[in-house]
């Protein structure tokens, strides 16, 4: 299973439990930003975290499996900064932009 596959699957069994992050992030024991990132793919999560998540969601175990894979992150980003600042601003909004959009739009809506 692709990250891109398990993202898809976390998202669908997120809205079928009618669940939060928070609360996904309770059941495994650790904060919601790093829970919800690594649900996006962008991060990993040791094999017991990921099992909780997965049982807690009723995933399959190929989700859990996934959730342990190290992520590449920026992997969409069409150029990489070169300087050295620059480039860990852009890896901050490749690796939180998603999960901070998601908290956002759970918490208050979508915005425009």
């Amino acid at each position: 299973m692709t990250k891109t596959e398990m993202t898809t699957a976390i998202l669908n069994a997120k809205k079928r439990r009618k669940t939060t992050w928070a609360e996904i992030a309770k059941s495994a024991g650790l904060s919601e930003v790093y829970v919800t990132s690594a649900c996006l793919g962008e991060n990993a999560l040791s094999q017991e975290e990921s099992n909780r998540i997965a049982d807690f969601l009723e995933t399959p175990r190929e989700v859990a499996e996934a959730l342990t894979v190290y992520a590449v992150k920026g992997e969409a980003a069409s150029t990489v900064p070169k300087e050295p600042l620059a480039y860990r601003f852009q890896e901050i909004i490749y690796v939180y932009g998603s999960t901070t959009k998601e908290f956002i739009e759970e918490k208050f809506g979508p915005g425009s």
